[in-house]
């Protein structure tokens, strides 16, 4: 994967272009890059319709001998490679990350926007309706039709 990345970024001896535009003619799809070590999930395709549907790994590059991608499953301490991921964006939780973080100052007060004040429900209405007209009655969820008896118990009567 860093080899596939570094051919495909701009180098020194190459002015304003990449290995990869020099030996294609064309400039790299960058459009589906992934970050190294990102959460990436996989269809568990033996699962049970109440079991989890996919498995968590680790995004660990592009296989070279097939058009997939090579996870690493942390419970298996393995890696192997899937045709189709799901990726989810968020970056690899790192231990001892020794790089200072910058913290934004805070934004003044007048630049806040104020939370709105909740606005009490809609009451019930009632709609006064022309003379002469009856109001709707409230659905039931069945018909008012009078069903006869099955034709084959005619015989029984």
């Amino acid at each position: 994967y860093a080899c596939w990345l570094k051919n495909r970024l701009p180098h020194s001896a190459l002015p304003n272009s990449t290995p990869f535009a020099e030996v294609h003619k064309h400039a790299p799809d960058l459009r589906g890059l992934k970050e190294f070590g990102s959460t990436i999930y996989v269809k568990d395709m033996d699962a049970s319709k109440i079991d989890v549907q996919s498995k968590e790994g680790r995004f660990m590059g592009y296989d070279a001998a097939s058009k997939g991608v090579r996870v690493y499953w942390p419970e298996k301490r393995s890696i192997t490679s899937v045709a189709q991921p799901i990726s989810k964006s968020e970056t690899p939780e790192v231990e001892n990350d020794d790089v200072p973080t910058t913290q934004t100052p805070p934004a003044s007060p007048s630049s806040i926007p104020l939370p709105r004040s909740p606005s009490p429900p809609p009451a019930d209405i009632p709609q006064r309706l022309p003379d002469g007209l009856t109001p709707p009655e409230p659905n039931t969820g069945c018909g008012h039709r009078i069903r006869p008896p099955p034709s084959h118990f005619a015989e029984f009567a």
